[in-house]
């Protein structure tokens, strides 16, 4: 009676040992490494530019083809072909940058999070497995179809003793007008002479319409901006309507020349 208890127990072990080298014959074997550390020990890595950021640096230190694989969001559905270039790693191929002994930048758009690993054309011991970035959802885009007249073309003076008026929309992917935001704020480049184009944003006030630091300001359905030009010396400038924060971009944007003779 206690001899069928031992028998099926050696039948499970037996069973265990047999399954034990199929199993791990399917499994991808671990990488010798990680980002942190290559990037610690001065091997090739990855590095995000700005937490939440969608920029991502990819580095080779070295004299030899480092490549990265990336996907977003967990999608395995944008793997480029079955098999790996590792012939260990059994979940595909993914899109990839190779990289030697230099760096490149790119952007990779994602909802929540971008992976990204070096499994092959490194060293064996660098290579390191899928590791997780977070990002920040993409910031909406808002659209300014150009400033309405006089500054919907190219403007020459020959005194400057008067204001421009800017005036301008903002529309939503839906085409509905964007007034609840940080307001938008008129960026100035300056270029006399042919000579190097100058940051001359803070240098332009506002006469009656507009606020410190060259924000627009909402009439009730345009966005406002008088630009004084009493003052201002001959030359080109280049006016340009640029976000007043970092929650949302404007895409395509409103610009007019300006030329005082």
């Amino acid at each position: 009676m206690n001899e069928l208890p031992g028998k099926r127990a050696l039948a499970v072990l037996a069973l265990a040992l047999a399954l034990a080298p199929l199993s791990s014959a399917f499994a991808d074997p671990p990488m010798a490494s990680t980002n942190d550390t290559n990037r610690t020990n001065g091997w090739a890595h990855v590095d995000q530019l700005a937490t939440g950021s969608h920029d991502f640096e990819f580095i080779s230190t070295r004299a030899f083809y480092s490549c990265f694989e990336y996907r977003t969001d967990g999608d395995t559905s944008q793997k480029i072909a079955e098999n790996n270039y590792n012939t260990l790693v059994t979940d595909g191929l993914y899109p990839y940058y190779c990289q030697n002994n230099n760096s490149r930048t790119e952007t990779i758009s994602a909802n929540g999070y971008v992976e990204i690993r070096m499994v092959f054309g490194a060293e064996a011991d660098e290579r390191f497995d899928w590791t997780r970035f977070d990002v920040l959802p993409p910031p909406p885009a808002y659209s300014c179809v150009g400033f309405e007249p006089p500054a919907d073309n190219d403007i020459f003076v020959k005194k400057p003793n008067r204001v421009l008026p800017l005036r301008m929309a903002l529309m939503d992917g839906d085409a509905m007008i964007v007034w609840d935001i940080t307001p938008p704020v008129m960026n100035v480049s300056y270029v006399a002479d042919g000579g190097d184009a100058v940051d001359l944003t803070e240098e332009l006030t506002f006469a009656g319409r507009g606020d410190e630091g060259n924000q627009f300001m909402f009439n009730g359905s345009k966005w406002a901006f008088n630009s004084s030009l009493k003052g201002l010396a001959p030359g080109e400038y280049t006016i340009t309507a640029v976000p007043g924060s970092v929650d949302y971009v404007i895409d395509p944007t409103c610009e007019v020349v300006l030329t005082i003779q």
